[in-house]
């Protein structure tokens, strides 16, 4: 029987749309000790309903990815003593957290295997199809002798291994947990193919396609909505081009960018446009932003800190420009039947990265990009349903009932062995 559950939030965007959701469904029925990062004041409002969330007996701050000032390694040593202390103290049966690779969950995870804990990490965002694109760029956008200095030696304090936050490389679930739950076929492939084994790999859809979806909508969503507004998302003022991998010029994808909007404004006159910058974007580009946009009269450009979430539900029109982020991913699984466009005008590295994907309209030529809104203007766009099927899993207690289960059945089958990897689950599962 699962007596405590240790759950940590994680990067708080991601623990808003969507592990909030596993949450909301534990807490039903099993204690759990919440490690929550510094959340938004309506997420963390709701979080402290106790209707909402009945189990949740305590709920301890974790200064990770949000507050938390120090240098390197005594941040590390804050993080570590902290999942120390943590797993000892309420020595939990299961870890859940979205990754096994940043220096915390990693802390938290080694200590809950002594301790024959399960550790389970659940999937937190989109996950693009080339994940060495991914790296690829990233290690193009900063190049500096300086930085990659601190990858490495982030790549230290990761632990080594294939998988770690420094050189961003590898997938959650190659380190210390026992399982990864994705949400689909398609991501489960993806990580197969990324080098996670197939035993610790479980699918269960993601909590807005469940009947979880009802929580989201009526407790962090806006309830206004259909109002003619787009928004656009924006993430960095960096490109780079596919073909032969060269920096492309901030002017290039200014213009690009403003060549869009008035190619919006053109079509469709009567829509208010929303930029929704990325949070962590630095208050240079944010000036830059104002500066571009701030003239153009229907324009508005939003705090980068505001949930992107709900701009989705208050938009008729999502638009998203590389390098794109997992709001697309969110707009089409939130509000599957409004317009979600990836643009890719200037071919980019990680531009196509909605490419084929159901739900998201990837559009690469201006001609097409006009098309398409002359058809959002008179009501004749139309999405291709996407169905989705029953998964073995209806929810998240139902999964992690089955994992503990077999976990529980194979320290009896070897009580000689601690249960700290699922290497020798293989025919049990």
């Amino acid at each position: 029987m699962i007596n405590k559950i240790v759950f940590y939030t994680g990067p708080p965007r991601i623990f808003r749309t969507t592990s909030i959701g596993y949450l909301y469904e534990i807490s039903q029925k099993y204690p759990v000790i919440l490690l929550s990062e510094n959340l938004d004041p309506e997420t963390e409002g709701v979080i402290q309903d106790k209707k909402l969330f009945p189990q949740i007996e305590k709920i301890i701050p974790v200064y990770q990815y949000t507050t938390l000032k120090k240098k390197v390694l005594l941040k590390n040593h804050y993080l570590r003593k902290l999942a120390k202390d943590i797993i000892y103290q309420y020595r939990p049966d299961m870890i859940i957290a979205d990754n096994d690779v940043y220096p915390f969950e990693k802390y938290l995870m080694n200590e809950a295997k002594k301790i024959s804990a399960v550790n389970i990490c659940f999937q937190g965002g989109y996950q693009i199809s080339n994940v060495k694109e991914y790296n690829l760029f990233y290690d193009l956008v900063d190049n500096r002798p300086f930085t990659k200095i601190k990858k490495h030696f982030k790549h230290v304090l990761s632990f080594f291994g294939r998988s770690n936050f420094g050189l961003i490389e590898g997938n959650p679930g190659m380190k210390s947990a026992n399982f990864l739950i994705v949400f689909s076929k398609r991501d489960y492939a993806l990580y197969h193919k990324d080098g996670v084994p197939k035993r610790k790999l479980f699918i269960l859809p993601h909590p807005l396609t469940t009947k979880t979806r009802a929580f989201f909508k009526r407790f962090l969503l806006p309830q206004k909505k259909n109002k003619k507004i787009i928004t656009i998302m924006l993430e960095m003022q960096i490109g780079i081009r596919k073909k032969d991998l060269s920096l492309i010029d901030k002017k290039e994808i200014k213009e690009t960018r403003l060549k869009a909007v008035h190619l919006i404004n053109q079509v469709l006159k009567d829509y208010k446009i929303f930029i929704k910058p990325h949070p962590n974007i630095s208050i240079k580009y944010l000036k830059d932003l104002k500066k571009d946009f701030g003239s153009i009269s229907n324009i508005i450009i939003v705090n980068p800190v505001e949930p992107a979430d709900k701009y989705i539900e208050l938009s008729r029109i999502i638009i998203g420009v590389p390098p794109d982020s997992t709001t697309l991913f969110t707009a089409s699984l939130q509000n599957p039947n409004k317009p979600i466009i990836s643009l890719d005008f200037n071919h980019e590295l990680l531009g196509d990265s909605y490419k084929n994907f159901k739900g998201v309209e990837y559009i690469d030529d201006w001609q097409e990009f006009k098309h398409i809104l002359k058809l959002i203007k008179s009501n004749k766009y139309k999405k291709e349903k996407i169905l989705r099927k029953e998964e073995k899993f209806s929810g998240s207690v139902e999964l992690i009932e089955h994992i503990y289960q077999k976990a529980e059945r194979l320290k009896k089958l070897k009580p000689s062995k601690q249960f700290d990897d699922t290497s020798n689950i293989k025919d049990t599962l």
